[in-house]
């Protein structure tokens, strides 16, 4: 971040100084005696008009370069390098904008509008998930999280292909071990085929005892990625915050609309505060309304998330929306963590739209 206002203030200031058409480059300094960053654009400059010194060429870029420096110093090295040192008052800034912003610092906008497409992990479902299966996990994983940070909306996705010559020969597999033959005698020898052939009732056509057998491991597959082998006992609950001028979480399970409530916003002591101040928390949590509904709402979860969990479902998104998203959703989001049973769930959240404008 201050790389690229240090580099677009001396774009400015080189352009000023009469030069065009420059190459800019604002590197790190590898000894602290010298500042933070340096350019060598004066070098370059001087090198190009072989009329003028280095250091000439420097000092018409520091003249220009002074009004535009709030964030950092400039100095003229005698070799006609240019360093940079960065005041102690924007690091300090910095570092509050971190905290406060956690996760979504350093987010930028410039995939805004568009869409990405990340598929990984997918595996012919014929077994359990291995190794070799996994290492695109957390690449993929981090690859659809760098787009998000870019501003891209994201969708994640897992292929899986129950269909094929593959997918035959795992169900005839299941068929021959129920049928008496030996396991090491198929196609497919995993125990899981064992295992299978317990589960599934007996069936002529490999198909569809195929397509049982996959719908079984897909569920596995599923439980597993979202809860992770210490948590399998525990549905993931995600909770979302959200703004509905950014729109509708496209992996919401369950959307609720809190506008009915009273809006933070228009208190004046609240308006430039977010739903993590204690004040606005008080603001909207203790008004009748606030409490009939987290009462109502906590009670249908409570009846929902065992009937999803005995169907096989191992996550559910929440997602809550207000009009910013910064005010009664951040809120209600946070007061939500403690009416949901920990004993039961094991519950994250994320305030999507908190720090948009």
């Amino acid at each position: 971040m201050i790389r690229d206002a240090i580099k677009e203030s001396l774009g400015k200031s080189v352009k000023e100084a009469g030069y065009e058409n420059i190459d800019i480059e604002v590197l790190p300094t590898t000894d602290s005696r010298f500042g933070d960053y340096y350019t060598n654009v004066a070098l370059n400059i001087a090198k190009a008009d072989s009329g003028k010194q280095p250091t000439e060429v420097a000092k018409s870029i520091v003249a220009k370069l002074a009004k535009e420096s709030r964030d950092f110093s400039s100095e003229i090295a005698q070799n006609g390098l240019i360093n940079f040192k960065i005041y102690p008052k924007f690091l300090q800034t910095t570092l509050r904008k971190i905290i406060e912003q956690g996760e979504n610092f350093g987010n930028v906008e410039k995939g805004k509008g568009k869409k990405a497409r990340v598929e990984f992990v997918s595996a012919n479902p014929t077994g359990p998930l291995h190794i070799g299966n996994a290492r695109g996990g957390p690449i993929g994983d981090t690859i659809a999280n760098t787009l998000e940070s870019n501003g891209y909306k994201v969708l994640r996705e897992y292929l899986h292909n129950n269909i094929g010559g593959q997918i035959e020969k795992l169900g005839q597999s299941i068929i021959n071990v129920k049928n008496g033959q030996p396991i090491e005698e198929q196609e497919y020898r995993g125990e899981y085929i064992l295992e299978m052939a317990k589960k599934i009732e007996a069936k002529e056509k490999p198909k569809k005892v195929a397509a049982e057998a996959v719908e079984i491991m897909l569920k596995e597959i599923i439980k597993d990625y979202f809860s992770g082998p210490a948590q399998q006992e525990k549905m993931i609950v995600h909770l979302i915050s959200f703004s509905y001028r950014y729109g509708i979480p496209v992996d919401a399970d369950l959307i609720m609309d809190v506008r009915f409530l009273p809006n933070p916003y228009f208190v004046e002591e609240l308006k430039d505060l977010d739903g993590r101040d204690d004040r606005v928390k008080e603001f909207v949590l203790e008004k009748k309304e606030t409490k009939e509904f987290m009462e109502r709402f906590g009670n249908l979860l409570d009846f929902l998330i065992p009937h999803y969990w005995k169907e096989g479902k191992t996550y559910l998104t929440i997602a809550i929306g207000c009009t910013g998203g910064k005010h009664r959703s951040v809120a209600i989001v946070d007061s939500m963590i403690d009416k949901i049973s920990l004993e039961k769930c094991v519950v994250k959240k994320r305030h999507r739209d908190i720090d948009k404008q």
